[in-house]
């Protein structure tokens, strides 16, 4: 609840490039990664991006490629992929984002996203983990299996 209450509006507002708030110790700035994350988790990307948006004026405490894959996550599952893009994210991040989408209709958006952006420059470890998740993707006008026929017999 603390937390939820630093990544609130008006506490935003007290974040201004040289005030001395409480915001900018290291501690809480941790606590705010740590709710971005548990929001992820919870399945709340767009709370996640609230969460991130709370660290914004506080960018010089704060690791930017860990803010960029958060948000990347979080992007993707929303299907803002044109947003996830210019954030320069690393593979694991789009990785983390086409799991966290896996069932979304726009899957596949970002199966073609990654083969696009990271090509031949996965690892071998990136490269196995995108195939075991690009098998569980359901192709886009794909709408089941074809009703059974009765005895079994061609339809």
């Amino acid at each position: 609840a603390i937390l939820e209450r630093f990544a609130s509006p008006s506490a935003r507002s007290m974040l201004r490039p040289g005030s001395s708030s409480l915001l900018q110790d290291s501690s809480t700035v941790a606590g705010l990664l740590l709710l971005a994350r548990t929001r992820l988790d919870l399945g709340k990307p767009a709370a996640t991006l609230d969460a991130l948006d709370s660290l914004a004026s506080l960018r010089a405490h704060v690791d930017r490629r860990v803010t960029a894959s958060l948000r990347t996550v979080a992007l993707l599952w929303l299907n803002r992929l044109d947003d996830a893009a210019g954030l320069g994210a690393p593979a694991d991040a789009w990785l983390d984002g086409l799991e966290r989408a896996i069932a979304l209709p726009h899957a596949p958006d970002i199966v073609q996203a990654i083969v696009r952006r990271f090509g031949d420059r996965l690892t071998a470890s990136q490269f196995d983990r995108f195939q075991a998740l690009r098998t569980k993707v359901t192709p886009r006008g794909f709408t089941g299996p074809p009703a059974p026929t009765p005895h079994g017999g061609p339809p």
